[in-house]
């Protein structure tokens, strides 16, 4: 998950105004690490909602995916 950890850095610098969602309820993954994830799903070719899963299974995302 090394793609989605440097997505996420480049991400927290070019954008910090951006924090969180506006919701009731606290999510588990901030709005800039669901873009990180998402992009590095695209950048991994991975367009499947399983392969993602699958390869993020054994990593510290996983407790953060609902």
């Amino acid at each position: 998950m090394r793609n989605y950890e440097i997505i996420l850095k480049t991400l927290q610098e070019n954008c910090p105004h951006i924090t969180s969602f506006k919701q009731i309820r606290q999510a588990k993954l901030s709005i800039l690490e669901l873009a990180a994830l998402d992009s590095t799903a695209e950048y991994m070719m991975q367009n499947s909602e399983l392969q993602l899963f699958i390869v993020i299974e054994n990593t510290y995302l996983k407790d953060k995916i609902e």
